[in-house]
């Protein structure tokens, strides 16, 4: 199982998968505008990286 960082806590696949779902679901849909520093962006990744 991976552990989230900033918490410790340790998830399982199907959690990462629901978090996904639910951070593509908040974006805001920026388009040309968006930049690397969207914090759902970074969640996004952050949350993608935890996959084994």
């Amino acid at each position: 199982m991976a552990v989230w960082k900033y918490s410790g806590k340790e998830v399982n696949e199907e959690d990462i998968e629901r978090v996904e779902k639910a951070l593509s679901q908040v974006c805001f849909g920026c388009g040309d505008l968006h930049s690397n520093e969207c914090p759902f962006s970074i969640a996004r990744e952050e949350v993608a990286n935890l996959k084994g």
